[in-house]
C-alpha cells in the first residue's frame, strides 16, 4: 500500500466523502494498527483542525473516552 509519513495504508475504512477519507494504517517500524483521517486542503468545511484540537485537549485532561492521537501533519494536498 501507499506510505504516508510513518504509516503504510492497508485499506479504506470509509470511502472518500465530501469532507474526508479514513484508512486503516500500520506503523512502518512499530507495526501497530491505527486509523488515519485525511482532509483535502481545499475542503469546503474544514473540520480536521477542530477535531484535532478537541482530541488533544481530551488527551491533556486524561479522558478515557476519546481516541489517542499518535501523529499529525500536513501533506501537499491534504
Amino acid at each position: 500500500g501507499e506510505v504516508i509519513g510513518n504509516w503504510k495504508v492497508i485499506r479504506p475504512i470509509e470511502p472518500e466523502r465530501c469532507f474526508n477519507t479514513i484508512y486503516v494504517v500500520e506503523h512502518k517500524k512499530k507495526g501497530y494498527a491505527a486509523a488515519l483521517k485525511l482532509e483535502q486542503k481545499q475542503a469546503p468545511v474544514p473540520l480536521l483542525k477542530f477535531e484535532l484540537f478537541i482530541l488533544l485537549h481530551m488527551e491533556k485532561v486524561k479522558s478515557r473516552h476519546f481516541c489517542k492521537v499518535f501523529d499529525r501533519g500536513v501533506a501537499a494536498d491534504f
